[in-house]
């Protein structure tokens, strides 16, 4: 379902709005396109589960009538707050297309948040993962357990983050020359570099919305996204009529930042809890010697030359520099296991 979700299905909608970029196709069959896109990624999840035998219908049953009660609150709150997220997300994109222009420059701003989106997928399939775990430790009033995977969890997303953001922006020249067209969607490269900073503070913040949506607090992070929704509009509204797509990459990182930091100081205002720890700055300097050392290469004629050359560069010394100073240990796991299954180290 994640590679669904968070691959196929943005794959096939930017695939199908460059189609009405370049005129392949009109606006009515990008609509219909983009429908048939999200009916057929559902059903496919739904064919998913049914094939696992986790697809079942039944009348759920309660004991005691309160418990109803609040789950069904809690399913409000959580429901209003995915579409509250879902209109934050999308309003930049709706307010560009509404702009002179608005298609072409559309598909080049879209294009820019999948390149940096490859930043924060990792982190988000981490948080699906911790957050059973959290919730079990929650539930235990184990807040020390909590607080060590909010840290362990937040170094680790900030690790494969800066890694990610480090490869993509050394070579996001080389990106540009390789994609057709790329001379167009080099008009979002500034974009790239906005939203992909945004992401790395997105990610180091971790497991925040988890940790918020599975305590008592939970309602905050619903007044935040009304909040965010209110600021997401002004904000785009103010800088897309003067610095167009530049504008909405700027408003979209002051959202994630703003969002983020302001979920940080709920929970630690109320639990005490902080993602950061004595080496949250160790990848973000470890990325900096990276992105150093990329800059100061002599440019390969060939772009597919240059772009292997620079990864493998970048690749060196952020590894090495992060088993040296031993950053994360689960950013250590992660690498032996690429490893592995790169048959470059045996198990």
């Amino acid at each position: 379902p994640k590679i669904i979700r968070e691959i196929a299905l943005r794959l096939f909608i930017i695939i199908t709005a460059a189609f009405f970029y370049f005129g392949y196709i009109d606006f009515d069959a990008f609509s219909w396109g983009y429908s048939i896109i999200n009916i057929i990624a559902a059903f496919l999840i739904v064919f998913y589960l049914s094939r696992l035998g986790q697809l079942h219908f039944s009348k759920i049953r309660f004991t005691e009538p309160t418990v109803g009660k609040e789950i069904s609150k809690y399913g409000f709150y959580m429901f209003l707050g995915a579409i509250g997220s879902l209109l934050v997300n999308n309003i930049d994109a709706l307010m560009i297309a509404a702009s002179p222009n608005g298609d072409a420059n559309n598909g080049i701003y879209l294009t820019a948040v999948l390149l940096t989106s490859m930043i924060e997928l990792p982190g988000r399939s981490l948080g699906q993962i911790s957050a059973p775990i959290v919730s079990t430790h929650m539930k235990e009033g184990n807040m020390a357990e909590v607080s060590k995977l909010y840290k362990d969890t937040s170094i680790t997303q900030l690790s494969v983050g800066c890694l990610l953001f480090a490869l993509l922006w050394s070579n996001i020249d080389n990106v540009f020359a390789i994609m057709p067209k790329g001379d167009q969607f080099e008009a979002g490269k500034i974009c790239v570099l906005f939203i992909g900073i945004s992401q790395l503070f997105n990610m180091t913040t971790s497991i925040n919305g988890a940790i918020l949506g599975l305590s008592k607090y939970y309602k905050f992070g619903f007044y935040v996204m009304l909040g965010m929704g209110v600021v997401s509009f002004f904000v785009n509204y103010t800088l897309i009529p003067i610095y167009g797509i530049t504008g909405a990459a700027i408003a979209r990182a002051i959202n994630i930042f703003l969002y983020q930091f302001i979920i940080f100081f709920i929970l630690y205002l109320k639990t005490k809890l902080s993602p950061f720890s004595n080496k949250t700055i160790l990848p973000i300097l470890i990325m900096g010697i990276a992105l150093i050392a990329s800059y100061f290469m002599p440019h390969i004629i060939n772009e597919y030359v240059d772009l292997i050359v620079r990864t493998a560069v970048v690749l060196i010394i952020f590894v090495g520099l992060s088993l040296w100073f031993n950053v994360s240990p689960y950013f250590k796991q992660i690498l032996n296991k690429a490893l592995v299954f790169l048959k470059l180290k045996n198990e």
